[in-house]
């Protein structure tokens, strides 16, 4: 019982500190709110003003990449020229593509699907952003299908002649009348 009341309390003494802390940042955002004179409200409110300037410039190159692509398929772009668009906007994100996971550090890029097998192969590339060096989107890789070894046909003998004393045993090969006669046709 002892352990059990323990083990309640402190239960009930960790919620208690969950709701302390949520006290705490709240009376810091009032306090800067009500006093913007001070040091953490204008770091807080610079942070805030960069944030929403970064939004928006991300808003403003995301429709205009938008643009950039309605307007080439309208025009009936190719294949290549859509490839060289989207490497383009890779590059200008710092967005990386990694498609071979056997460099250092690279594997963990790359969520293995299925069993792994001595071979590995890409099915779909990660994305890495240079600028942290954090994973965007994990790649995915699996056992490569190699082709299997067919089986060599195994040889057929070929048929062997019957020896003579099987082939007189035969019914019909010596003119028996239960069998046809070297003509094929029955002896009555």
């Amino acid at each position: 019982m002892r352990k059990k009341e323990l083990q309640a309390r402190l239960d009930e003494m960790r919620q208690l500190l969950g709701q302390l802390e949520r006290h705490s940042d709240r009376i810091s955002t009032v306090l800067m709110v009500r006093e913007p004179a001070t040091s953490d409200a204008a770091d807080a409110y610079e942070g805030l003003r960069r944030q929403v300037v970064n939004a928006f410039a991300e808003r403003r190159s995301h429709l205009s990449q938008l643009v950039q692509l309605d307007d080439a398929l309208s025009r009936g772009a190719d294949a290549r020229t859509l490839a060289a668009m989207v490497a383009s906007w890779l590059e200008q994100a710092s967005l990386r593509r990694v498609q071979d996971f056997t460099g250092p550090g690279r594997r963990e890029l790359f969520d293995v699907l299925g069993d792994p097998g001595d071979h590995m192969e890409v099915v779909a590339p990660a994305y890495v952003d240079d600028l942290t060096g954090r994973p965007v989107r994990l790649g995915r890789i699996q056992a490569a299908v190699t082709p299997q070894r067919l089986p060599q046909p195994t040889p057929t003998p070929e048929a062997e002649p019957v020896p003579e004393r099987l082939a007189a045993a035969l019914p019909g090969a010596d003119g028996d009348a239960d069998g046809p006669n070297a003509s094929g046709e029955e002896q009555a």
